[in-house]
């Protein structure tokens, strides 16, 4: 009895973990880190800051728009299938940046990495945590989101030196993996025989 509340708090732990993954990843690099490549990446296309800073509204704009109808969505598809596209968007969007050589195609690969970040954001988090932590489920919630400001603070500094480093193109393929990398958690754990039976 005692091994099996152990196995089970583990189990809650890992939940957490994943969500925790899905928060940097969604909301931590998408949102957080998304102003250090405004001067190199401005300065390289010869556009203005504001000019180049636009496509972050639009990222935004499309989270907040896309938030509205992922209820909607989880109707048609499941939950791990939303994630799965969600990431899929946002990585390779945040990907083909580095290839961009023209605002015009960074406001469009913007919009897409917004949807993206919301179909895997707040919501699908939110969501996992409900139906995974009955006890101290706002502590959880709250652990969980936190991870965006962290993620958010360790990684700039990191993505900083290294666009002076390799470039903010190879930066970009290099943010791009990691967004995926931190989703991996998810399908790794929620995925497993041990944890069927959810309404993932």
């Amino acid at each position: 009895m005692g091994g099996n509340k152990k196995n089970k708090g583990i189990k809650y732990w890992l939940v957490l973990l994943s969500c925790c993954g899905l928060s940097a990843s969604s909301v931590g690099i998408v949102m957080n880190t998304i102003g250090v490549f405004y001067t190199p990446v401005s300065s390289s296309l010869g556009v203005s800051q504001g000019t180049f800073t636009l496509h972050a509204t639009f990222c935004i704009l499309a989270t907040a728009l896309t938030v509205l109808i992922v209820p909607r969505i989880m109707k048609k598809i499941s939950l791990k299938l939303m994630v799965l596209i969600g990431v899929s968007l946002t990585s390779l969007s945040t990907f083909a940046m580095g290839f961009s050589h023209h605002i015009v195609l960074f406001y469009i690969l913007g919009i897409v990495r917004g949807m993206g970040a919301a179909m895997y954001g707040v919501i699908p988090i939110t969501i996992v945590i409900n139906n995974w932590i009955y006890k101290q489920n706002g502590l959880a919630t709250s652990i969980a989101l936190c991870f965006s400001g962290v993620a958010g603070s360790i990684l700039s500094p990191i993505f900083s030196s290294l666009i002076e480093s390799v470039s903010w193109k190879y930066t970009y393929f290099i943010v791009g993996i990691i967004s995926f990398v931190l989703v991996l958690p998810f399908f790794y754990y929620l995925l497993k025989k041990s944890l069927k039976g959810s309404c993932l």
